[in-house]
């Protein structure tokens, strides 16, 4: 037989781990655990010198400051891989998304960095020819690779020749050299980049509005809805406060 102690020790182990909470491993992140990706989108996302900047990064520190935590590393990647990423890996977040019917269930949403509008330009001189075209078949037209605006050209039906890229700065120089009729991109962000990149946006015009929605935060699915739900209301206390107006100011007047 043991001795007295010994046994009551054994016991007293033996409770413990028949009764202590499960180890706190398989636990799921909170925000500071998450992996928060983007891509080069300017004015919304970008990276320069060395620092990632934009409205969406700002707006997104502005909420971790809220929530009580310490900024994030944010990683700047082309879009298709941070898309990829948020759909396939756990505790990812991925912005600025736009919230479309077919990616809703595919995420956890926090909404919205901004409301925006996907459309078509072309160079100025062109417009005549592009608006007298009864559809826009045949036409080359210059995408981000995985972009809501590439799956909104394939929505309507026509017999599109898009050549995706991972840069829109890219297909620029492609349209100002007659290799495109058209690029696909969101409207404000395409006017600052213009403007960024020394062009005259009078020389563009918009030719047609592909998609309106909002664009967000997308959480892996798996996310917690809590720590989703702690996000959006941090997110919505900043939106609702001079802070965001002042950030719309500087990226996007």
């Amino acid at each position: 037989m043991l001795p007295l102690p010994r046994a009551l020790l054994l016991a007293c182990v033996l409770a413990w781990a028949l009764c202590a909470p499960p180890a706190r491993a398989d636990a799921p992140p909170g925000p500071e655990g998450l992996a928060y990706l983007t891509e080069q989108y300017y004015p919304y996302n970008y990276a320069e010198n060395g620092a990632v900047r934009g409205l969406s990064v700002d707006l997104l520190r502005l909420v971790w400051a809220r929530m009580g935590m310490a900024e994030r590393p944010v990683t700047v990647q082309p879009w298709a891989r941070v898309y990829d990423a948020a759909l396939t890996q756990p505790g990812t977040v991925a912005f600025s998304m736009a919230r479309t019917p077919e990616r809703e269930t595919l995420f956890k949403w926090a909404c919205p960095i901004d409301a925006v509008r996907f459309v078509l330009f072309s160079r100025a001189a062109d417009t005549a020819r592009t608006l007298s075209s009864s559809s826009l078949e045949h036409l080359a037209v210059g995408t981000v690779r995985g972009d809501v605006a590439e799956a909104a050209l394939l929505d309507l039906g026509h017999p599109v020749r898009i050549e995706p890229v991972a840069d829109m700065e890219l297909n620029l120089r492609k349209l100002d050299a007659g290799r495109l009729d058209l690029v696909a991109y969101e409207e404000r962000s395409m006017r600052r980049l213009l403007e960024r990149t020394g062009r005259d946006p009078g020389a563009y015009a918009v030719v047609m509005v592909l998609r309106q929605t909002e664009v967000c935060y997308a959480f892996h699915r798996e996310t917690p809805d809590a720590l989703v739900a702690r996000f959006q209301q941090a997110l919505d206390e900043v939106l609702a406060g001079p802070e965001y107006e002042a950030l719309v100011a500087r990226y996007l007047e």
